[in-house]
């Protein structure tokens, strides 16, 4: 799992999703599920963080939570590799949610099923 807030800067933005998306592609990274979340400051599909991480991760479906009082866009996104693995995404909406944070919470909903993680080969002495 891969928790991040990014930059406020869309050429920032780019260049810290290009790092997570080497993260996951590195060492046992591509057998691994993983899930990556948090706040990337993006709500455009095809641009900065979400187009780098869209080939990995697949599109966004996070809906709008920010701002707080009134959700219009979604900064806060939830991302699963495989994408199959996200079964349900939604925003948590109450008035303390609203109080707590300019940003409403992430729900979600995950299937596991069939994602075991292949074992490590044996290393000799």
């Amino acid at each position: 799992m891969l928790a991040c807030h990014l930059s406020l800067g869309a050429a920032r933005r780019a260049v810290q999703a290009e790092r997570l998306v080497r993260a996951v592609q590195s060492g046992r990274g591509p057998d691994l599920p993983t899930l990556l979340l948090g706040d990337l400051n993006e709500w455009r599909q095809d641009r900065s963080a979400l187009a780098v991480l869209r080939p990995v991760f697949g599109p966004s479906a996070s809906p709008p939570g920010f701002p707080s009082f009134r959700p219009m866009l979604s900064l806060d996104h939830i991302l699963t590799r495989p994408s199959g693995m996200l079964r349900s995404l939604a925003v948590h909406d109450t008035p303390l949610a609203r109080r707590a944070s300019d940003h409403l919470p992430l729900t979600a909903q995950f299937d596991l099923a069939g994602r075991a993680v292949p074992e490590a080969p044996a290393r000799g002495p």
